[in-house]
């Protein structure tokens, strides 16, 4: 995903760091993960760090409502509320993200595998 979100940026508005980035996939020296796609965009766009995370956080919250739409006994009326309550908790987890001066990183063990096992499902509901 983060490389097709790469190549249609830099067909839409092409930038040479964007282009160093696809070179690089190209080469496979690099496999541009979806939020490091998203954030070179981003900077690419000159949009400022928190409204990026906030921007990441909404599509990312957003796609997880639509495909519990199509997963789970849930209309889209009760899908609209869980997100607008979801989003009320944005803006304190954006300002923890932004406020760290760590390195970023994520542990997230058991989507990882599931994620590795879902190419060899018969039917997928997402394209990876």
């Amino acid at each position: 995903m983060g490389l097709r979100l790469l190549t249609t940026w830099q067909t839409l508005h092409p930038d040479a760091r964007i282009e160093q980035a696809l070179t690089l996939a190209r080469l496979g020296r690099l496999g541009p993960a979806l939020p490091i796609a998203f954030a070179g965009a981003c900077t690419c766009a000159g949009i400022e760090r928190r409204p990026a995370v906030e921007a990441f956080a909404y599509t990312r919250l957003a796609s997880t409502i639509s495909a519990a739409m199509r997963l789970m006994p849930i209309g889209q009326t009760d899908a609209h509320a869980l997100l607008a309550r979801t989003l009320d908790r944005v803006p304190a987890v954006v300002d923890r993200i932004v406020a760290r001066d760590d390195r970023v990183e994520s542990f997230s063990p058991a989507l990882d595998i599931a994620a590795m096992t879902q190419q060899y499902l018969h039917s997928r509901l997402f394209r990876s």
